[in-house]
């Protein structure tokens, strides 16, 4: 990931822009992470309140920790970067997501997925990505079609007949065919006919069959064809503007302030219960900014809430954040590999020559 967000500023130095393919490319990619995080979605899961209220509390938390901090430097700096009230709390609700990508390959990495922290950390991405998705579908400010109230119990009384469509795809490029058209014609295509946005389709339609037995299967099928397509996305991110000194000193102070992100979740989580060092591991996979901030960012600009140079921010906030996080996380791995194991019981000690 931080390969592809430094790899758009070099074409970007050469004169060359993005166009309407890049676009396309980029849509399909963020379609395809959402349909493939609705698949390892369990609404049971997110019920929990150490998950949905810890979840909601921390990106509360955050806005209120963040957003007056660069309004006040924007104030004192005579509105730096072109940051008012309504800038500052779009960055700061940005800067409340943790990089789903990063953490994943990093439990998967440590071996940590079925210890007492990974599923925590993924609970809590996963309910951030909801949250994410309800937001930027509700931050455009249309008004879904009457008709949204048919094509959604449609699709949950179609759900058997989803299973045996699905049941019945075959394997491997058949497989992923029928995720992307599961994704993209029925999910995203169906949820736009109604005014609604197509990520939150494909959300919503990777839910709905995600209970199947081949969802997994499905899910790792798609796993390089979608970060294939992300690819367009950091890449449209960098080609839209260049890297100044400004947006190197904004990236550097929220750096600074990634510290404040992660002993809020190591707060939250202790709160609710768990114990000190499953809530200090959890907090370590979650201390990132992500790339659903720069999907927020990116919305913002296209509204014009926000300006072009805080996209070049959040990439390079998030290039920063990985590789810090990349050396913590390897620090932690390599401390534990050195534990020593404790005596069994019975086992002679022999004293020291």
């Amino acid at each position: 990931m931080v390969g592809f967000l430094a790899a758009g500023f070099v074409p970007r130095a050469m004169g060359e822009e993005g166009g309407d393919a890049l676009a396309t490319i980029s849509d399909l990619g963020v379609t395809l992470l959402l349909f493939s995080i609705g698949l390892k979605l369990r609404i049971k899961n997110l019920i929990r309140p150490k998950i949905g209220c810890g979840t909601s509390l921390h990106t509360m938390l955050v806005i209120l920790l963040f957003e007056p901090i660069l309004y006040g430097i924007s104030v004192l700096v005579s509105n730096a970067a072109g940051i008012d009230w309504r800038t500052a709390f779009l960055v700061a609700f940005a800067l409340s997501f943790s990089s789903t990508v990063f953490a994943v390959k990093s439990l998967t990495d440590n071996g940590d997925l079925g210890s007492m922290h990974g599923p925590v950390a993924i609970r809590i991405l996963v309910m951030q990505d909801i949250i994410a998705v309800l937001f930027l579908t509700f931050s455009t400010g249309k008004i879904p079609s009457p008709w949204v109230l048919a094509v959604i119990p449609v699709l949950v009384l179609c759900r058997p007949l989803l299973g045996w469509f699905f049941a019945r795809s075959g394997r491997g490029e058949l497989l992923c065919f029928c995720g992307l058209f599961l994704a993209v014609e029925m999910g995203g295509q169906g949820f736009e006919s109604v005014e609604l946005k197509a990520d939150l389709g494909a959300l919503f339609l990777g839910v709905l069959v995600g209970w199947h037995p081949r969802g997994s299967e499905l899910r790792k099928s798609l796993n390089t064809m979608t970060d294939l397509f992300l690819v367009g996305f950091f890449l449209q991110i960098d080609l839209n503007s260049s890297v100044s000194l400004g947006a190197l000193g904004w990236a550097a102070f929220l750096m600074r302030r990634l510290p404040l992100k992660s002993f809020a979740f190591f707060g939250l989580f202790t709160r609710f219960p768990l114990r000190a060092r499953t809530s200090w591991m959890a907090a370590m996979s979650l201390s990132t900014y992500s790339e659903f901030g720069l999907i927020v960012m990116s919305m913002g600009g296209a509204q014009g809430c926000v300006g072009a140079e805080w996209l070049v921010v959040m990439a390079l906030a998030l290039a920063f954040s990985l590789f810090v996080a990349s050396a913590l996380n390897q620090g932690g791995r390599n401390l534990r590999s050195y534990e020593r194991p404790s005596p069994s019981v019975g086992t002679r000690r022999t004293a020291p020559r």
